[in-house]
């Protein structure tokens, strides 16, 4: 069976599709870049309060990337009285929370150095 240029092309076409997808699998399922960092966070007694509808918020998330998952995250619209209770006025808003006190760390956008300051973690190197 003698293979023609169209076969060739459509095989082409679909090697590359799968090509595609097999790297965007491994680029979304792999670590993330902050992961050491987010988990160090969460076991120093960081939180992070916000909304979903808060840009900052949102801001912050994609500061962490895919690592924010080991963040220890409050939604303030789903869970009010715990924000109430913690005097949440503004998001994003970072307290740690350490041996039953808690203090505010910062409100806003914070950066990744000072989070990595207040709550006594490494940052890693970026390129």
């Amino acid at each position: 069976m003698k293979l023609n240029f169209t076969h060739f092309v459509i095989g082409m076409f679909l090697l590359l599709i799968l090509v595609g997808v097999g790297a965007k699998f491994m680029t979304t399922n792999g670590p993330g870049e902050y992961d050491e960092f987010a988990q160090c966070l969460t076991e120093n007694g960081a939180v992070m309060y916000g909304a979903e509808w808060c840009h900052n918020c949102q801001n912050q998330k994609e500061m962490f990337g895919k690592s924010f998952q080991y963040i220890d995250y409050v939604e303030c619209e789903t869970t009010p009285e715990i924000c109430e209770a913690e005097a949440i006025t503004g998001y994003p808003a970072w307290k740690k929370h350490e041996g039953g006190n808690s203090s505010f760390v910062g409100k806003g956008t914070q950066p990744l150095e000072l989070l990595a300051e207040a709550f006594e973690c490494e940052l890693p190197l970026t390129d």
